[in-house]
């Protein structure tokens, strides 16, 4: 289990306290700046920290771009008795401007070389002996990179260390939405994660419909579909066959609805009829319910609780 955001002092003790909970989990943590060290050295846990360098490969969102700042910070923690580094973290959320395979790829490619090159900075001047690992990855580089063209292979970035070892995390895979339908990583088949819902009203004279899933079921994020008349859109009643797309286009907290619909989709649509929504974004989507259905061939048989919510600490609060 990595804790996917970067470890402040604060913060510490809480992840210290999980640990010891959970004697045999492995929780890994992200470090991006020298801040947090004091707090590790003073408490100590169960077992030693397991620690990944926040690297930024351009997306610029947490982590560190700078190699020698990334190594130097690599080096103080390898140094310290309670701390195993076992590698670098990043996350090329920049390649969602990718509409093309071949960007995705040059993305992807470019947080590997930057992954390589940190591993391989710090390898040089630590007494590191393990098995060192490079996480990268996003949902749309590691879905419409790979399979890689075998002509791709001879510009691949590499290194020659035998200790690295590359992984990817692409998160939004194990759903898919909209979003990433999009840009081309998945197809609508492929999308994993429905929304279920109710026509509450078909309003011919205005071409419009309502059903009662709102921002509080689809999440406020948008996609851009290309459809007529409609550029952004919360998610999207389509049909099994791909013959029809219904954008859900504007939300109010409980209900969702849809305006300049044809007279043809009008027809296809009654009260009281249950539909599936398709989300824009499925991350925010799936956070908003405490349950998970999981339907096969058109039957309820299981149901997932998720690991959720954060844990309030009433010292943070005073």
């Amino acid at each position: 289990i990595i804790y996917g955001i970067p470890l402040i002092a604060k913060r510490v003790p809480l992840i210290a306290k999980i640990q010891k909970s959970f004697p045999l989990a492995k929780i890994g943590v992200i470090i991006d700046s020298s801040t947090v060290i004091s707090s590790i050295q003073k408490l100590r846990g169960p077992k030693n920290w397991t620690i990944y360098l926040g690297l930024d490969c351009g997306y610029g969102r947490e982590g560190i771009s700078n190699i020698t700042k990334l190594t130097n910070l690599a080096v103080k923690l390898a140094a310290m008795p309670n701390c195993s580094v076992v590698g670098v973290y990043s996350h090329s959320g920049h390649a969602y401007k990718a509409h093309h395979s071949s960007d995705s790829i040059i993305y992807l490619m470019e947080e590997i070389r930057l992954g390589y090159k940190a591993a391989d900075s710090f390898l040089k001047v630590s007494a590191f002996s393990g098995r060192f690992v490079v996480s990268i990855g996003s949902t749309p580089t590691c879905s419409t990179s790979l399979p890689l063209d075998p002509s791709m292979l001879l510009d691949w970035p590499h290194s020659p260390n035998s200790q690295i070892i590359l992984e990817i995390h692409p998160g939004n895979a194990t759903f898919y939405d909209l979003q990433q339908y999009s840009i081309g990583s998945c197809s609508i088949s492929e999308i994993a994660c429905h929304v279920e819902t109710t026509i509450l009203g078909v309003y011919s004279s205005r071409k419009s419909f309502l059903v009662d899933a709102g921002a509080l079921a689809l999440s406020k994020d948008t996609v851009n579909l290309n459809l007529d008349n409609i550029q952004y859109c919360y998610g999207a009643i389509v049909d099994s066959e791909e013959e029809y797309i219904i954008p859900i286009d504007s939300v109010s907290q409980e209900e969702g609805k849809c305006a300049h619909l044809s007279p043809t989709l009008m027809k296809k649509l009654s009260v009281g009829k249950q539909t599936s929504i398709l989300p824009a974004h499925s991350c925010l989507t799936a956070a908003c319910f405490p349950h998970y259905f999981i339907r096969y061939k058109g039957k309820i048989v299981d149901c997932w609780t998720p690991c959720k919510y954060w844990s309030i600490n009433i010292d943070e609060l005073v």
